[in-house]
């Protein structure tokens, strides 16, 4: 019974370090190319390295880390042709998402008050706090993608790593908290255009929204600050 114990013990501390460090990942905590040393991370979180190196594990079996032989496990880096491509995937599931989400919130009244509040929570961050800020995002749109009530499009959109790749760009490009007034007077003017079955409305507003990531990655390029 003991080892019962121990064994669902170690699976929800493996749980939690795999969560934390998907957290930091997806924060910027870590940077592409960044090699995770199962003994720091351990000393860091506190624990053994034996759930450390199971949660690193975990993330390199889904994609958001790399196993490199002989040499360890690193954050994934995607290549500028990969990010341009998850950008537009990306783009295509939130404009394809307006028209079955406006469906949605016919029947669930409740639907545009959750998006609103996670939305608002913007508001109420440190202005340094990047990690908190692209939680924030990525539970707004993984929420829209939820809300279309279609399971295959919700694996597609986080197995292709849709949000990490739009906070990796903005990363590389340096932008700033203070840039994300722009993107959450979107979020506020896209629920209010859904609410109202304005899909028309809210499928403008969501292409200028996913279109921003694509141009600032072209703009990278163009000006020699990444690699083709």
């Amino acid at each position: 019974m003991s080892n019962n114990i121990e064994t669902e013990n170690n699976a929800s501390l493996s749980e939690a370090v795999y969560e934390e460090l998907k957290r930091r990942i997806s924060g910027g905590m870590y940077e592409p190319g960044e090699k995770l040393v199962t003994k720091e991370i351990a000393e860091d979180f506190g624990v053994s390295r034996t759930p450390v190196i199971v949660a690193v594990n975990r993330l390199a079996a889904e994609g958001i880390a790399t196993a490199v032989p002989q040499q360890g496990v690193f954050v994934k880096k995607f290549s500028v042709r990969e990010l341009h491509d998850i950008l537009v995937i990306r783009r295509m599931i939130e404009l394809y998402s307006i028209g079955p989400v406006i469906r949605t919130m016919q029947f669930d009244r409740q639907a545009a008050k959750k998006l609103t509040e996670v939305s608002a929570e913007l508001y109420q961050i440190d202005v340094n706090d990047y990690v908190r800020a692209f939680e924030i995002e990525n539970a707004f749109h993984s929420m829209i993608i939820h809300m279309t009530g279609n399971a295959e499009l919700e694996k597609v959109f986080a197995s292709e790593h849709c949000l990490d790749v739009t906070r990796q760009v903005y990363q590389i490009a340096g932008m700033g908290i203070s840039d994300v007034e722009i993107g959450r007077s979107e979020h506020k003017k896209l629920v209010e255009l859904m609410e109202a079955g304005d899909e028309e409305g809210a499928r403008a507003v969501m292409e200028i929204h996913t279109n921003r990531p694509i141009e600032l990655l072209n703009w990278l390029i163009t000006t020699g600050r990444m690699d083709r």
